[in-house]
């Protein structure tokens, strides 16, 4: 009984965490929107959880492989956006998910589990995916509010998820709850709702910060694998959150330094 309670809390907590980062988005801009997107949400959540549902240690043996899941979304944001040129939304999407899960399994399934391979490992997804998309251009857009249906589809989704990936981290072991977490359903909720609500040329806007967002996303997973067990759960969550903002801002800062939007481009 006290599992099923802390699993429903995973779902409340982690829904209203993810609409908390969706309003918060809206305040700002597509930019800042895109990292926010990006930022630990069922990563966060989910380990947290896998910690209150087991221990620490078992949530920091989930965290071990997630970057290299947040690698394969970088790939994911940057495929979709190229496929989106000659493909619907569906099949665009439904391929570059295929592409993630190839990349999951091969990588999950073969290699050793070692945090400083998945870092290596999203480098890489990172700069591939980076590159791509900032060959993207894309023309000035107007933000439009993200409306109730659209808000509460992203809270109950990432809810889901969050439940999803306690519960089986609990039964099949940390390791699969892990891999549940690194599923990219926020970026992949945000992606087709902008995509189908307000165009592929906003879509596109947004997803160019998108992966400067998950390198965030790897801070805050490396700071919780070294900080938690000597900090505890409370103290190393937060600072490795507030690492996760400042990797992200940083990188976007040095995305704008090094590569200045042009006229038309975003």
């Amino acid at each position: 009984m006290e599992f099923a309670l802390k699993v429903l809390a995973s779902f409340l907590v982690g829904g209203a965490y993810v609409a908390l980062v969706t309003y918060i988005s809206e305040h700002i801009n597509p930019r800042a929107g895109g990292v926010l997107a990006g930022l630990p949400s069922t990563a966060l959540i989910g380990l947290i959880f896998i910690a209150l549902t087991q221990n620490d240690a078992a949530s920091v043996r989930a965290g071990v492989d997630i970057p290299a899941g947040f690698g394969f979304t970088t790939l994911l944001v940057a495929l979709y956006v190229k496929l989106r040129k000659n493909h619907g939304i569906v099949p665009a999407m439904a391929k570059a998910i295929g592409g993630w899960l190839v990349l999951a399994v091969l990588i999950f399934g073969l290699l050793p589990r070692s945090l400083l391979l998945a870092t290596i490992i999203f480098l890489i997804c990172f700069g591939i995916a980076a590159l791509s998309l900032e060959k993207v251009s894309v023309a000035s857009n107007k933000r439009l509010p993200i409306g109730t249906q659209e808000l509460v589809t992203r809270t109950l989704v990432a809810g889901t998820l969050i439940a999803i990936a306690v519960s089986l981290a609990k039964v099949l072991g940390a390791f699969i709850g892990g891999i549940i977490a690194t599923f990219p359903v926020i970026v992949i909720t945000s992606l087709v709702m902008l995509d189908q609500k307000r165009g592929k040329n906003l879509m596109a806007s947004t997803a160019k910060t998108m992966p400067y967002g998950t390198f965030g996303t790897v801070g805050f997973l490396v700071g919780f694998h070294f900080l938690v067990p000597s900090l505890g759960l409370p103290a190393g969550t937060v600072l490795s959150y507030a690492a996760s903002v400042v990797c992200a801002v940083v990188a976007l800062q040095i995305r704008l330094q090094l590569l200045p939007s042009p006229k038309g481009r975003v």
